[in-house]
């Protein structure tokens, strides 16, 4: 059961409420889609001041990938607003997760096997897969 909600972000794909779980007894994130049914409630058990990894920010510095020629570097420099070959973003640890999977790095943190395939689980498949082939092929030069 979820208490105190506090906040609501996007990942990039869903939308999730940052709330209290009283069953685990920590702050957690909840897909917004999935909670079915919400009562109100008016005793406070926790703050939303408790919880530290929303409070705490964490600074990421991008820089681009070292296998790019120089000329793609200085693209990658352009296109993500880079000033000497580096970037560097705050972000709420409560999110870290969430940001280094939207710009594909959290692969990079996770040494056990059987959890860097649930990462690349696809939970969604096309279904008109024929339909639409040519078009990205053209598109990709296959």
């Amino acid at each position: 059961m979820l208490r105190h909600p506090h906040a609501m972000v996007f990942d990039g794909h869903r939308w999730h409420v940052r709330a209290f779980c009283q069953t685990r007894e920590n702050f957690r994130d909840f897909v917004l889609a999935r909670i079915i049914t919400a009562e109100a409630v008016d005793e406070v058990v926790v703050s939303s001041e408790q919880d530290i990894a929303w409070h705490t920010y964490i600074t990421l510095v991008f820089k681009p990938s070292s296998d790019l020629s120089e000329t793609h570097r200085k693209a990658i420099e352009f296109d993500y607003g880079m000033n000497d070959g580096k970037i560097e973003i705050k972000c709420r640890k409560a999110l870290l997760s969430y940001t280094l999977k939207r710009y594909n790095l959290l692969k990079d943190f996770i040494t056990d096997n059987e959890k860097l395939n649930k990462l690349n689980d696809q939970f969604i498949s096309l279904s008109n897969y024929e339909d639409i082939s040519h078009f990205i092929k053209d598109e990709i030069g296959q």
